[in-house]
């Protein structure tokens, strides 16, 4: 287990490094949300590894809608209770420098920094589709405790973070259900060696 800047655990980054020599059999690799926890030279080697001949990976993201009203106000209640880890990628976000001279990089962006290591020089077929996610309220509960920036439920902050959450369900949820919504973006190559 590692720990991010804040000190929370997070899975250990180095389980997608190692893959069974029996994952080989299959052609492909896929890591949904994940890129950005990769160790990018050794998950590349890795890759070349166990991928078949023509076996590539698809990296995936559910890239959140910056115009999306409920994405916007679930920010507002992270950057209200993320705390000092909240601020600190936030500012991390802003001195990574601009994006095409005009802007820090997103949360999405800094997520992909070494894509073009890992590839290898490859270019990689892009997909994209609209997804919309459906939430009931411990969904949404479930979805915003998993940011490692967020105050743990059992605090007295976790408990007030999840009071909010719970107004902000009641006001914008129909049919016992809130709506996300997001574009999807897969990366397809095969890393080059």
């Amino acid at each position: 287990m590692t720990h991010d800047l804040s000190g929370a655990p997070r899975p250990d980054a180095d389980s997608w490094q190692r893959l069974s020599e029996s994952f080989a059999k299959g052609g492909g690799i896929t890591a949904a949300q994940a890129f950005h926890w990769f160790e990018i030279e050794a998950a590349r080697r890795e890759a070349l590894r166990v991928l078949r001949p023509q076996g590539q990976v698809a990296l995936i993201w559910n890239d959140r809608l910056a115009d999306d009203p409920l994405q916007q106000e679930l920010d507002l209640l992270f950057d209200e209770f993320g705390g000092a880890s909240r601020q600190a990628q936030k500012l991390h976000l802003a001195k990574a420098g601009p994006v095409a001279g005009s802007r820090p990089p997103s949360e999405e962006e800094e997520e992909r920094a070494g894509l073009a290591r890992f590839f290898g020089g490859a270019r990689p077929q892009r997909l994209h589709w609209p997804h919309q996610q459906s939430l009931d309220l411990a969904g949404l509960l479930s979805l915003a405790f998993s940011r490692s920036y967020l105050p743990p439920r059992a605090t007295a902050q976790g408990r007030a973070l999840a009071q909010r959450l719970g107004e902000l369900f009641q006001r914008e949820a129909k049919d016992g259900l809130v709506q996300l919504h997001y574009r999807t973006l897969a990366l397809i190559a095969r890393p080059q060696a």
